[in-house]
């Protein structure tokens, strides 16, 4: 029930592990790297309802700068962080009673102050936010709705002006598939003033462009035998490299692979590996993916950290990889299922503990290597 930070040199040696633990139930669902120091953000329930934990530590030695709870009535789950020109936004919902749940967005400063919050309903089901990024005059935020749309799910997008104030929302989905669950995870500019937003829809991976209106410029879907998602999207070359997961059932039993895809700026595929890090239940799981370097760095929920080149690659004598590019099927993706009344309010009832009773402790984490890739 505590929030645990580690960082990992260039050298794969574990520069920084520390603890960090309220006097309640503590879990993290992000970091981000500020000009400050590490943003983590989480929940806890240090006031006795759930809130919100927000920390600011220290780059080199991981100690706590400053460390708050935000108190959301009937808080339900802190699903992203997004980093942002003034700060950053926490993404999530809540339940809002007659409408459900409801998305929260909540934008804060680099020293924890609030800047803004923001509830947005789709109507009378489950509405969530996953992600956001700026824009010239506001920003785009995504994520899924059971409200409105054509599936049981549509991936949702949001437009706002600088004060966070909907000025349109689209939902996208398979309008002819009421079982199809569509959701959007991540959405970045693609350098021509377009917008790539990536996720799920259905049992398959997704990958949408959008015009600054949201209408839809390309759609894909990529599928193999099993269930795959995708969790971030980077710029590679004149493409775009996916990272995710991939889901097999056998024997009763969910296992879960870190997955990546090369795609062309036409989302054409370039090739697609398989991660197998040792996990035989769902802690193979990916929570989390990004480039450093020329590097990229792949985490799953059983603690298994998978770096590899930029195209992917592990050494050759690595049997934890598998090029899986000629399993991979390209087909058209879903379409748009029409534009979306979305209501939005301020927030109401969120206040912050400034300091959350947060105490830091190092730790010395077991480091054990299961290949021998680029310097293990």
């Amino acid at each position: 029930n505590n929030v645990y930070l580690v960082k990992i040199g260039p050298d794969n040696s574990t520069e920084l592990a520390e603890l960090y633990n309220t006097t309640g139930n503590d879990t993290a669902t992000a970091v981000l790297n500020r000009p400050n120091g590490y943003i983590i953000v989480g929940t806890t329930d240090v006031t006795g309802a759930k809130g919100i934990l927000v920390l600011e530590v220290n780059k080199t030695d991981g100690s706590i700068i400053w460390a708050e709870s935000i108190n959301v009535t009937s808080l339900d789950k802190v699903l992203g962080a997004s980093s942002l020109s003034n700060g950053f936004v926490i993404l999530g919902d809540y339940y809002a009673g007659s409408t459900g749940y409801d998305a929260l967005a909540i934008n804060l400063d680099d020293s924890g102050n609030i800047l803004a919050a923001k509830a947005y309903s789709a109507g009378d089901s489950t509405d969530e936010l996953f992600s956001a990024v700026g824009t010239d005059s506001g920003y785009l935020l995504v994520g899924g709705t059971y409200s409105a749309g054509g599936g049981s799910e549509d991936g949702w997008v949001i437009n706002t002006d600088s004060n966070w104030n909907n000025t349109w929302s689209e939902t996208y989905g398979n309008a002819s598939d009421s079982n199809s669950a569509e959701r959007f995870r991540k959405i970045i500019p693609d350098g021509s003033g377009n917008w790539i937003a990536v996720g799920s829809s259905g049992n398959m991976a997704w990958l949408l462009k959008l015009d600054p209106s949201g209408s839809v410029l390309a759609t894909k879907k990529y599928t193999d035998t099993y269930t795959t998602s995708i969790f971030n999207i980077l710029t590679l070359n004149s493409g775009y490299l996916l990272l995710g997961w991939d889901q097999s059932y056998s024997s009763g039993k969910t296992a879960y692979y870190s997955w990546q895809a090369s795609v062309k700026g036409d989302f054409s595929l370039v090739n697609s590996t398989v991660y197998y890090s040792g996990e035989t239940d769902g802690s193979g799981q990916l929570i989390g993916a990004g480039a450093v370097s020329n590097n990229l760095f792949l985490v799953s929920i059983g603690g298994t950290v998978i770096k590899t080149d930029r195209y992917g690659r592990l050494a050759s004598n690595c049997s934890y990889w598998k090029d899986v590019t000629q399993n991979i099927t390209l087909v058209d993706g879903p379409g748009a299922t029409g534009s979306v009344s979305v209501s939005n309010s301020t927030l109401s009832s969120v206040s912050t503990d400034i300091t959350a009773n947060t105490t830091a402790s190092s730790m010395s984490p077991t480091q054990t290597c299961i290949c021998q890739p680029f310097g293990c």
